[in-house]
């Protein structure tokens, strides 16, 4: 077991985040279409799926999983008032609509069988 300590989980990431334009240029490179046919194709098969989440319906990614919008239900709170203990008072926060992913199986497990190297271990701690 390891004594360090962890970075927390938004710090936590394996590799960078690839840029929108890296992504169109592979596939570009993968399917022999051009830049900007597949930049269309790209941002118009993404405003439809904006479309339909917004509209609160689910979207399944083939291969990949769902996203869908859940409402997340109001809950009760205490302000506490900072440094003024005489101040609580009971707050309502309103009910949201917010995104949810669940992945497909077949990706979870993908995922599951890549080997976890030291580096990956390393990255996640702090070093000290």
């Amino acid at each position: 077991m390891d004594k360090r300590k962890l970075k927390p989980t938004h710090l936590r990431k394996a590799k960078p985040i690839k840029p929108h334009a890296e992504i169109v240029k592979q596939v570009s490179r993968n399917t022999g279409y051009t830049k900007n046919d597949v930049e269309e194709v790209i941002e118009e098969y993404l405003r439809t799926v904006k479309e339909q989440l917004v509209d609160r319906s689910p979207v399944r990614f083939k291969g990949i999983g769902i996203i869908y919008a859940m409402v997340k239900p109001a809950k009760c709170g205490v302000n506490m008032g900072g440094s003024n203990v005489d101040t609580y008072e009971k707050m309502v926060t309103p009910p949201t609509w917010r995104m949810t992913f669940k992945e497909a199986e077949s990706l979870r497990n993908e995922v599951k069988e890549v080997v976890v190297t030291k580096r990956d271990l390393d990255n996640i701690y702090y070093n000290e």
